[in-house]
């Protein structure tokens, strides 16, 4: 196997001449160029992005519209927590948050304990794919709040919650529109140093217009050898009941190509 070569390069100044003054000829020979800029954006993600944080956004809202109402209608403490709990996970414990003090604290701690769990599941749902898990502790924290029915209850309860969410929503779009706004910043910024940046483009032949390829130097050849000598590398693979190696493609595996295809 061969050492890594040990590559030399003469620093080029902006006029394209080396420290011996020698004459870059593909820097003074590269046609004018233009840097393409980074667009600007309207909103802080991409198209797609965007279609889907919408589409979420107008089914949670239509969630929200019947929860808030069911529970504005309801007749019985029950129905009413089943409602809010539709709303957000485990807010419908929050009805029953009234009587003494160990009676808030337990309903008060089963509100705030969904929360947490509700996040594990989502994290169980992106690392497994378990898409049961976050609509399971969702709608059983709302059948177990419903399923309580105390008599003693939080009536204002049914614009605590809702107002939870209207509080959360606004400050979650103030929130974007500010991170778009240091986006922008950041644009102008870059955007500034690629229009004054400098970069060697690659010549044409006027006459066949064809790129001018140069040949490689006893660097570029050094270096070009030993990548391939590591690509072209075999890959081993052992077998554990044996203790045997060989030269071959290891199984195939779709929980890695699923893994690669979402964490890139």
């Amino acid at each position: 196997m061969m050492p890594a070569p040990h590559l030399h390069r003469e620093p080029v100044d902006e006029i394209g001449c080396t420290r011996q003054g020698v004459v870059n000829q593909r820097a003074l020979l590269a046609p004018p160029y233009t840097t393409v800029l980074i667009p600007k954006r309207a909103t802080p993600n991409g198209p797609i992005t965007t279609a889907r944080l919408r589409r979420t956004a107008i089914l949670y809202g239509v969630l929200f519209l019947a929860g808030v109402t069911l529970a504005g209608l309801a007749r019985s403490p029950g129905l009413r927590a089943f409602a809010l709990g539709l709303v957000v996970p485990g807010r419908g414990f929050w009805v029953y948050a009234a009587g003494d003090a160990l009676s808030v604290v337990e309903h008060v701690g089963l509100a705030l304990l969904t929360r947490p769990i509700f996040f594990l599941t989502l994290f169980a749902w992106f690392a497994s794919g378990n898409v049961v898990a976050p609509v399971a502790v969702w709608l059983g924290s709302a059948l177990a709040a419903g399923a309580m029915g105390h008599e003693r209850t939080w009536s204002a309860a049914t614009l605590f919650v809702p107002g939870l969410v209207v509080v959360g929503g606004v400050s979650g779009f103030f929130l974007r529109r500010r991170t778009l706004a240091a986006a922008h910043a950041r644009r102008e910024r870059r955007n500034a140093f690629l229009t004054n940046s400098r970069a060697l483009a690659t010549p044409t032949d006027s006459a066949s217009s064809l790129p001018l390829v140069e040949e490689l130097s006893t660097d570029d050849f050094a270096a070009m050898r030993f990548l391939l000598d590591r690509a072209l590398q075999p890959i081993v693979t052992s077998t554990a009941s044996s203790g045997s190696s060989s030269s071959r493609l290891p199984p195939c595996d779709t929980r890695s190509w699923r893994s690669r295809m979402r964490f890139r």
